[in-house]
């Protein structure tokens, strides 16, 4: 029996934290103080979830010889890994069904981490929602400015993340 990976750990770690998470009232428009407290914490766990295949991206840069370097390419995170390692031709981006609602979902990560905590300005909302509608998540948008995520989101994020990691490592090498 192989050891698991640690991205294997880490999902079942999210996983586990999501199920122990007891969200009081979710489902409701319910704009309290604490439920405020446990969309923040489910905003926080996507961060962490997509920073997951931020990372096995990173892993799969840092080991590739070629005369392309990842410092030569402009643009930063997942949209530059994938430009470099498109261009080496380590990753085959298109055999990895999940990738297009892996990028909606870092869309909603850009909006948490680049707005002010899930207050997302309105210059930014129309590419919000659509990476929303993308994923089903049209819900989670309050006000039209807030980002306020409920479990099933997260789940079903869990489901994403999971796939794309096991999609990345599927598709290395199939273009050499």
């Amino acid at each position: 029996m192989s050891m698991p990976s640690i991205y294997d750990h880490e999902i079942a770690s999210y996983r586990a934290a999501l199920a122990a998470l007891e969200i009081p009232g979710e489902g409701t428009l319910n704009l309290t103080h604490a439920s405020l407290a446990y969309s923040n914490r489910l905003n926080l766990m996507l961060i962490g979830l997509c920073s997951l295949v931020e990372a096995r991206l990173f892993e799969l840069a840092e080991c590739q010889r070629s005369r392309i370097k990842l410092d030569d390419l402009k643009g930063q995170g997942v949209a530059r890994l994938k430009l470099f390692l498109s261009r080496v031709d380590a990753v085959d981006f298109g055999r990895i069904a999940e990738w297009g609602r892996f990028m909606s979902l870092y869309k909603v990560r850009s909006s948490l981490v680049h707005s002010y905590g899930g207050l997302v300005l309105e210059s930014q909302t129309r590419k919000l929602r659509e990476a929303l509608r993308q994923l089903k998540f049209d819900n989670a948008l309050v006000g039209d400015r807030r980002i306020r995520l409920c479990s099933s989101h997260l789940d079903q994020s869990v489901g994403i993340v999971e796939a794309v990691i096991r999609g990345i490592d599927a598709a290395q090498g199939v273009l050499r």
